[in-house]
């Protein structure tokens, strides 16, 4: 029969683990590539975008996204969807914004889809497929 302490010891070492790969993990994902994608935008810093984007910096597809999310990226937004299949993610993000109205400033919510392929582990947004996506499901309208 087994000891008492060697049972607690096993489930201490295994909750440990657990944890230590969820810590690792938690910027890994598709969901933190958006994240720290928009928090590059909100600093303006072309290195870091340039390392979770496939395409050029100056592309014309980032460029797009630039413009769009350039004024948002500092509001609070959370991810209020995902579907991986394989090396190919999309993340739904819901953005706070505001727009002025003739009774002033009224909240929003700016709902907005990132396409993400993972090479090499890492994975990146895809600006171009972003786009792609964009203008198949709506038609264009941000």
């Amino acid at each position: 029969m087994a000891r008492p302490q060697a049972n607690i010891l096993t489930c201490f070492i295994l909750s440990t683990l657990t944890l230590g790969v969820f810590w690792l993990e938690q910027s890994a994902g598709p969901e933190s590539t958006v994240r720290r994608y928009l928090a590059s935008l909100a600093r303006s810093d072309s290195t870091a975008m340039q390392r979770l984007i496939t395409t050029p910096v100056n592309s014309s597809a980032n460029l797009w996204l630039v413009q769009a999310f350039q004024p948002i990226a500092e509001n609070k937004y959370k991810v209020t969807a995902k579907q991986r299949d394989g090396n190919i993610a999309l993340v739904k993000t819901d953005h706070e914004a505001s727009i002025l109205t003739a009774n002033g400033q009224q909240p929003i919510v700016v709902s907005f889809f990132w396409v993400l392929n993972r090479s090499g582990g890492v994975w990146r947004i895809d600006p171009e497929g972003t786009l792609r996506y964009r203008e198949q499901s709506v038609r264009g309208r941000l």
